[in-house]
């Protein structure tokens, strides 16, 4: 087709524009913890890729696109993000190719491009959605390619009358389809749906050798992508244990409110913009119109097919776009039922038909009441887009959690002896810090048993590997949590030392520990000084408890309890309290859920599970450095607290607080003030608060 030089101008002029909007801060904000997981895969090599994704719940084509990126451009956050910036271009241009072959039959032509094409290239360009997603090390600004290619790809090919000889574009369709299922699994429901549409057309026309072909492009898609099916298959219960990880004591998502945030995040790109009263009554009216206009075209499809018999034009084709944007989000809303604090952005493959969708709509509309609601429409989608950018280009408050303040912190504080932490699979810190301290990454998950567990090697200094020498730690933290769901590291730390300080950089906190005692593996449930006689806490059975002894009388005393779980149970809560031995006064109380390693509370283990808890009991400023006795008891959560009574071996009962043994505690080290809070019996968040406010964002 021929070009005008005004319409080729237009086009560039659009495209430019999209680039200089996703090129804009680009480094504006800091690497992220799922932006350093993809900085930290891409720089590793094809094997560890492919096993470290084998373990979790995404294929790894990404990473490998990202690596060989890299590998030409080099790595940082800048040149990781630059990829999806020209990822996010693309968009642009098939959303213009894709409303002009949908459009094409609209009154209103410019320069032989229809209205639809040049407003949902427009819409695209201020697309936040499309912006946010283009400015991240992520896989998400490629997944609206591969659906729009497709789409494009399958409509042609379906839409030709000889089928047959065109056997390129069967296999473009077969690689894209290949492609996006190995980009994310979220794609299975945008191929399902195209595949879907092909057997529905070419069944309903009789074309059976289209038909043939057409599946026969599906199971080669299929047989290409066996290898990866097996290999997770044979991975199954890592990928499992992934899946289900912190989504233990989350609630289901209600419906509506489901809905409401999924829409709201099409028009503003903020998964946290439903908290904006403005923004409801703006998404509200976007709704009613975009549903209005869809009831219109409706009513124009079937009046057609009561005239013609088969309804043919643009009315079909806005009709097959809604079919295409709404369909595959039913399966986000399959992905929510399973882990329900799945981020909105998985949907981002298919929430981009949303815009040549509206533009269709807009440029459809015949009379003057429709076309007075096309434009509001217009304005409605442009108010939110610029809302939403301004909110993420300006906003702190939606910001990443921005982990280089405290990289600049612990390049002048840290020194080369001392040590730094850092969260299971956060890699955000490593790919910020310029400093010669040592950055460790310890699994939580290796038995406190093992004197050659990361963590331990670690902070004993035994190995000549990478440690505390110096006695100092930093631990990097999040308000929010981490995957530390049994606040192993905390316990480590304050039975070998105390919480000193701590800095705080707003979404991420920097604490400092000063290490005392050089403190070995903790001893089984079943050595001398751990094991008890058995103690029953309704189906709960306590086999042992490790206290911590000479804390400093002004920090926090370390315990770890050894449970069995005899019988199924609701979750429990384990609450500590430390009393004067001779007045019984209660001295500091802390409660805690009893959780496993993969962060499920009772109520998930399985009978027979033996778990070992890790306890931190903070002492209050003046407390004196004496010997005092420590308790145990545990209450079970539902509409009432329920406190269990602990019984004996025989079932005899012991009361409702148990006594473990006396606590020694030493002088105090002069803290101003004490850096790990207070929280009182029965006052502390519930299992199912506490665990959901520690949810670490999602691969």
């Amino acid at each position: 087709m021929n070009v005008s030089k005004r319409s080729l101008a237009a086009i560039l002029l659009l495209l430019l524009g999209a680039y200089a909007l996703r090129l804009y801060r680009l480094d504006g904000q800091s690497l992220w913890w799922d932006e350093g997981i993809s900085l930290h895969l891409a720089t590793s090599s094809a094997a560890d890729i492919v096993r470290d994704r084998l373990n979790n719940i995404h294929p790894p084509l990404y990473f490998f696109l990202l690596k060989g990126w890299l590998a030409l451009v080099g790595v940082s956050p800048f040149t990781g993000r630059y990829l999806s910036v020209l990822a996010g271009l693309l968009p642009v241009a098939l959303v213009f190719a894709a409303a002009g072959c949908w459009g094409r039959q609209t009154r209103f032509e410019v320069e032989r491009f229809s209205a639809a094409a040049w407003l949902a290239a427009g819409l695209m360009v201020l697309s936040p959605l499309a912006v946010v997603y283009s400015q991240e090390i992520r896989v998400y600004a490629l997944l609206p390619v591969v659906y729009l290619a497709l789409l494009l790809l399958a409509g042609r090919w379906l839409d030709r009358p000889q089928r047959s000889s065109e056997t390129s574009e069967v296999l473009a369709i077969a690689i894209i389809a290949w492609f996006a299922l190995h980009l994310h699994y979220i794609a299975l429901f945008g191929v399902a749906a195209v595949g879907a549409w092909g057997v529905f057309v070419l069944w309903r026309r009789r074309d059976w050798a289209g038909l043939r072909r057409w599946l026969l492009t599906w199971m080669v898609v299929g047989a290409a992508s066996l290898p990866w099916l097996l290999a997770v298959a044979a991975n199954w219960p890592a990928v499992q244990a992934e899946a289900a990880a912190g989504t233990f004591t989350t609630e289901p998502v209600p419906l509506p409110f489901l809905l409401a945030q999924v829409w709201v995040f099409h028009l503003t790109g903020l998964a946290g913009a439903l908290g904006s009263p403005f923004v409801r009554w703006a998404a509200a009216v976007t709704a009613l119109l975009v549903g209005g206009l869809l009831a219109a075209v409706g009513g124009d499809w079937l009046k057609r097919r009561q005239d013609a018999g088969e309804p043919k034009g643009q009315v079909g084709e806005v009709l097959r776009v809604a079919a295409f944007w709404a369909l595959p989000l039913l399966g986000g809303l399959l992905v929510w039922s399973v882990r329900s604090f799945s981020h909105p952005r998985y949907i981002t493959m298919f929430a981009v038909l949303l815009v040549p969708l509206a533009a269709l709509l807009m440029a459809v509309a015949g009379s003057r009441w429709r076309r007075l609601a096309a434009a509001l429409l217009g304005l409605c989608l442009v108010v939110l887009s610029v809302w939403g950018l301004r909110q993420y280009f300006f906003d702190s408050s939606v910001a990443k959690p921005d982990v280089r303040g405290a990289a600049r912190f612990l390049e002048t504080t840290a020194a080369p002896d001392d040590l730094i932490l850092i969260p299971d699979t956060d890699w955000s810190l490593p790919f910020e810090y310029r400093g010669a301290t040592p950055v460790l990454m310890p699994a939580v998950t290796q038995s406190s048993h093992d004197p050659n567990a990361d963590l331990t090697v670690a902070l004993a200094c035994t190995a000549g590997e990478p440690c505390a020498r110096s006695g100092h730690v930093f631990v990097l933290d999040y308000p929010r949590g981490t995957r530390d769901w049994q606040n192993r590291l905390p316990f480590e730390l304050a039975r070998r030392g105390h919480w000193a300080a701590t800095t705080d950089f707003g979404d991420v906190v920097v604490k400092a520990y000063q290490l005392g005692a050089r403190a070995g593996p903790l001893p089984t449930c079943d050595a001398p000084e751990v094991a008890r006689p058995t103690t029953r806490f309704g189906p709960l059975a306590l086999t042992g408890a490790w206290l911590g002894q000479g804390a400093s009388s002004d920090t926090a005393v370390a315990v770890a309890l050894c449970w069995r779980l005899e019988e199924a149970a609701t979750d429990g809560v384990a609450s500590l309290v430390l009393r004067d031995p001779l007045t019984g006064e209660v001295v500091a109380q802390h409660d805690t859920p009893l959780l496993n390693g993969d962060g499920a509370p009772v109520g998930r283990w399985r009978p027979g599970d033996a778990v070992i808890t890790y306890h931190v009991l903070p002492l209050p400023p003046g407390t004196p450095p004496l010997s005092f006795s420590l308790a145990l008891g545990v209450y079970e959560e539902g509409a009432e607290i329920q406190l269990l009574e602990a019984r004996d071996a025989a079932g005899a009962p012991l009361g409702r607080l148990l006594p473990l043994g006396d606590v020694a505690l030493g002088p105090p080290v002069g803290l101003a003030a004490s850096p790990y809070g207070l929280c009182l019996l029965y006052t502390s968040p519930s299992p199912r608060d506490r665990t959901r406010s520690r949810m670490p964002s999602s691969d």
